[in-house]
């Protein structure tokens, strides 16, 4: 028995190949003629080698694993040490004399923490020194200011050992 195939052409050459191209022939061929090749596929990795290589992976993403953890822990043990090394300084009360074109805010924004809102740093100014929150300041009045600003909390500091070591 015969099947037929089409002919692609492939061995013919000159005018014959565009009378091929434009009219295809049918060509009876064996059933054997007709089986496809099918690519050959690698031979699949068994047995020990295949598992090593495997193993080997897996390690090298736990090992990976393993050595981000560690510097994300220890960057973050140093981070949070040198955060904790600084010595806390005790909030202080000062006195301060107001000049022209200051204002609560301007105190509050200054002298108080910045872990605390600023309209709450402006209403405790207030309330320690009588006034209302948006009471107009006079030059030359004298107002009692708590420091919680680090910063100027080591001003203070500084400027007092230097004022010491003067003496």
């Amino acid at each position: 028995m015969g099947a037929l195939r089409i002919d692609l052409c492939e061995n013919v050459a000159g005018t014959e190949q565009e009378a091929c191209v434009s009219a295809p022939r049918l060509v009876l061929t064996n059933f054997e003629e007709l089986q496809p090749e099918l690519p050959k596929a690698a031979p699949a990795k068994t047995g020990a080698r295949s598992r090593r290589a495997a193993r080997k992976r897996r390690d090298g993403y736990w090992l990976s694993a393993v050595m981000v953890t560690l510097v994300m822990a220890s960057v973050g043990g140093a981070w949070n040490s040198l955060a904790h090394s600084r010595t806390e300084l005790a909030p202080e009360t000062i006195t301060v004399t107001v000049t022209p074109g200051d204002s609560l805010w301007k105190y509050a924004k200054r002298y108080g923490s910045q872990d605390t809102y600023i309209l709450d740093r402006v209403n405790d100014l207030a309330r320690a020194n009588s006034l209302s929150s948006h009471a107009a300041l006079v030059p030359g009045q004298h107002l009692k200011v708590t420091v919680t600003n680090p910063v100027e909390l080591a001003k203070l500091e500084t400027a007092r050992e230097t004022k010491l070591a003067r003496r």
